[in-house]
Parts: structure tokens; sequence; C-alpha cells
């Protein structure tokens, strides 16, 4: 009852939970032939009072599991060691320095160029983003995450993938990620970012809406749900090839696929250098986004295995 009343709280007092990265505002939001209201995210909430109380699993069936996953990496990987709830922090700061200049997240902030203040607030903006969808996998909930050290036994780089059984974004991970991180930072202070910043982080919906569509009848893959290194451990170091190609060698040992989405040209052109083809340009526009930046394109990419008489059934 007190979750239930705390939740409903903040949903009528600013915002709902989300999947993915789907907020919903108080105010009605048309979004396609779909509207959404505070009143459907209290029915939704319903619901999730009496599922909460349920173990946090995934959806085993034929797809591939959890276990399977973590089996495949600890007999095939080396010299990476498994992420712990420990390293939660250092992967957050890692995350926002690998992606305070992405694409993505830049044009989610909508920040101007002379903006003195704009690293502070991409920062700030990538630390959510990082603890918010990559938590959930580095507990082991729904995924694994494996990092690289340095001499010094710190974490310089990582990855977490989920396997086909918990690729699609669970409401209740998302449930307990506001709570332990509140809002993103446009919902706390909506004059620090841009005009349409809210509506464009909505808009990510759209990639796990494309992946399960890219993927549908798939039963057997893993979704690479991020992989990044310390700036100042990039260029030509090799830490993030030797994560890829860890990934890739598991990958081929199980016989599945390989699912990302990555964020411009340049990294698009590298993904397939390690053997990845791209399935679609996803196009994201706010509707009455007029701004000069208004549009933001996805790569949307699939690695298939190299199958040998090893992974051949």
């Amino acid at each position: 009852f007190v979750l239930r009343a705390c939740f409903v709280l903040r949903a009528r007092a600013s915002f709902s939970i989300i999947e993915g990265f789907r907020f919903v505002d108080e105010e009605s939001t048309n979004t396609g032939d779909h509207k959404y209201t505070a009143s459907i995210a209290e029915r939704q909430l319903h619901t999730f009072t009496f599922t909460f109380i349920r173990p946090i699993r995934c959806n085993m069936g034929g797809k591939l599991s959890k276990q399977e996953l973590t089996t495949a990496l600890t007999a095939n990987v080396t010299n990476i060691s498994f992420l712990k709830k420990a390293d939660k922090d250092a992967a957050r700061e890692i995350f926002a320095d690998a992606f305070q200049h992405d694409p993505m997240c830049l044009w989610i902030a909508g920040l101007d160029d002379d903006d003195p203040n704009k690293d502070e607030k991409m920062k700030e903006l990538c630390r959510y983003m990082g603890g918010f969808v990559n938590d959930k996998i580095i507990s082991g909930r729904r995924g694994a995450a494996l990092g690289i050290r340095d001499d010094s036994e710190s974490l310089i780089g990582f990855m977490t993938v989920a396997p086909a059984s918990c690729a699609k974004d669970s409401m209740i991970d998302d449930f307990i990620s506001v709570i332990k991180y509140g809002p993103p930072p446009m919902y706390k202070d909506s004059s620090r970012y841009g005009l349409h910043s809210k509506k464009r982080l909505k808009l990510l919906n759209e990639r796990t809406k494309a992946r399960m569509r890219h993927m549908k009848g798939i039963d057997r893959w893993i979704y690479l749900q991020t992989i990044c290194v310390a700036s100042a451990y990039q260029h030509g170091k090799g830490y993030g090839s030797t994560l890829l190609r860890s990934l890739n060698q598991v990958a081929d040992s199980l016989g599945v696929s390989i699912y990302l989405e990555t964020e411009s040209p340049e990294l698009e052109s590298m993904y397939k250098h390690f053997g990845f083809s791209t399935l679609e340009d996803l196009k994201l526009c706010v509707t009455g986004d007029e701004s000069s930046d208004a549009s933001h394109t996805m790569y949307l990419m699939r690695r298939d295995p190299v199958l040998t008489s090893n992974n051949l059934c």
C-alpha cells in the first residue's frame, strides 16, 4: 500500500513510469495512435501492486536464457571480469565520460553550443541514463555485465548484455530505477535543457519497438545494451575491440545473433568491421520540432553467428 501510494503520488505530481525511456506527463500526450494520461498510468500501477511481490524472472521458454548466457560468458571470456553491484557507481561515471559527446545524448539534451554549463549538464544526463539502463543488468536481474580493468584493477570500460528472454524492457525494473534515481534531469528542471528534451527522451521507446519487430520470431539472440570505454583509454588502445570480440566469440559458441543500436555513421562503420549488418536507419523526430537538430538517426544492427561444427545442432 505504501509503495502504491508513493508511486501514484509521483505520477500525479509530475511523471509516471515508462517502458524503457517512455515517460508519461500528467497532461495528456498524443503519440501516433496512442493517448497516454495520468489515469492510464494509475491503472497500470494498480496491476503493478499485485505483481510486485512475484519473483523477478525472465521468460525462459525456448528463448536464450540468462543462465545460458552467463555460462557461455564464463567459459569463453578471458582477461575480462564480471561486474558486481559495487561497480555500479564506477560504471555510471565511465558511461557519463564516454557518452557526454555521443550524438544521441546530445540530441536528447538539445543544449546550445554556447551554453557555459553544457559539459556539466551533459554529464548529469548521461549519469542518469547510464544508471537507468545498466543497473538492472549489472545487478544480474536481466543479464550480465563485463568489464576491463587497468593494472591497478580500476574499471576502465564495460559492456552490458541481455539474452533474448530478458531483452524487452521490464516495468518493474524501470520502477526500481526511478525510485533509486528519481526523474530525469529535464523533469527536475526543464529550463536547464532544450525545449523538446522531454519528448525526445520519450521517443527512445521507438528503439524498443523496432528491436522487438526486427527480432520477432527469433528466440535465441543477445542484446548488446551498452559498450563503452573511458575517454582516456579510447582511440587505438583496443579495449573496446577486446570487449566486442569476446562477445562475438560467445555468440558464435552459442550459435546466436547479436543485436545493437548505435548513433553515428562512424560507429556503424566500425560495427560492420566486426561482422554486423544494418537492418534499419531509424529516424527519430518529435512532432512540431523545427529546430536545426530536430532529426536524429539511429542505426539498428545485427550480427549473425559464424557457424561451425561446434554450434550446429
